[in-house]
């Protein structure tokens, strides 16, 4: 079994799986998009969402505690013992 390579390819073959041409494509001139470009429904979409999306981490929300500075009523007597009602 023996294995003779006969041909070595080359760069320079035609039988080659790769060429040496080169491919440009035209691109987009402009790649941002303007506001102004969008319709009434978009421009009305963008501005809720973004907006939405803004104010749906404001941290004021999290960091006001309405009742930091009220003192609970004295315990006078307990309730359910006075009234003798319990949950069983």
């Amino acid at each position: 079994m023996e294995h003779k390579m006969e041909h070595k390819m080359g760069a320079d073959d035609k039988d080659s799986c790769c060429t040496n041409k080169k491919t440009a494509l035209k691109g987009q001139e402009e790649l941002s998009i303007s506001y102004h470009s969008l319709n009434f429904d978009q421009q009305i979409f963008l501005g809720v969402f973004t907006y939405t999306f803004i104010y749906k981490f404001d941290s004021s929300a999290l960091s006001a505690i309405p009742f930091r500075y009220y003192t609970p009523p004295l315990l006078v007597a307990d309730i359910q013992v006075l009234d003798q009602v319990f949950l069983i």
